[in-house]
């Protein structure tokens, strides 16, 4: 796990508790209170498209792909499939993708992409280095077995001049007592994004070899009693690092 190893238990905690994952989408898909949610991820994935200048941004080219990875993207992905006028190669993944497509079939939501029974901490092994212009990961840091050697994965198959987006909820193995896959806690500040739990603690940004720019503020989600923030981290082929506050100081 970058400069640290995950050890046998915490791989065991994490193994063992999959079920607790599988068991709440299934009540998400089935349970008429998440309608109004499943709703509108669908909507946003399948006619949604991404602002018009995120492509430039990242520096696809005109008629090329805009290439998105999505980890741990759970049933229904949080990304989009339009970026006009660009197209849009998205692929999602998920070590629970299996249980997920089942789903996806049995409650009618078969046109949404399929997912990839890949986890994070072995993207390299699926894919090129280099390969996306975009590298997502929403609400699920902090699922990984090892959520530092998903980082770096993350690093090495993001195109120079892609980027990375991590989305969260900070420290969620305080809020949920460490229960379940919520063996982590993520939080953000202008030296970087930090794993801890009660027996370590890493910036999960010192493995990435300085080739990045960095950036990071809360975000509101409507949920008021979670502190949600987002990471990027531009790749550069240049060593360059820049730390940005947060926009909504009133939020740290």
């Amino acid at each position: 796990m970058g400069n640290q190893q995950l050890t046998p238990s915490q791989f065991d905690t994490w193994a063992n508790n999959i079920h607790h994952e599988m068991a709440f989408w299934r009540h998400w898909f089935s349970d008429e209170k998440f309608a109004a949610g499943r709703e509108s991820r669908y909507h946003q994935l399948r006619h949604e498209a991404y602002p018009p200048d995120l492509a430039s941004e990242l520096g696809v080219s005109p008629g090329v792909p805009l290439r998105v990875l999505d980890i741990g993207s759970g049933p229904i992905s949080t990304q989009r499939m339009r970026a006009r006028p660009y197209p849009v190669e998205l692929i999602c993944v998920d070590a629970l993708a299996d249980i997920y497509n089942l789903l996806l079939d049995e409650f009618g939501y078969a046109d949404c992409p399929r997912i990839h029974k890949i986890r994070g901490e072995e993207l390299t092994r699926f894919f090129a280095r280099d390969s996306f212009h975009l590298v997502n990961i929403a609400n699920a840091l902090d699922h990984c077995e090892d959520p530092a050697q998903t980082v770096a994965e993350m690093f090495e198959v993001c195109r120079a001049g892609g980027r990375l987006e991590i989305l969260s909820v900070e420290n969620e193995g305080e809020r949920e007592g460490y229960n379940g896959l919520h063996q982590w806690n993520l939080q953000a500040d202008d030296a970087g994004l930090w794993l801890w739990n009660l027996g370590m603690r890493i910036n999960l940004l010192d493995g990435l070899g300085g080739r990045f720019e960095y950036e990071w503020g809360y975000e509101d989600h409507g949920q008021q009693d979670l502190r949600i923030f987002k990471v990027l981290v531009q790749k550069v082929s240049s060593a360059r690092r820049r730390a940005v506050r947060p926009s909504r100081q009133e939020a740290a």
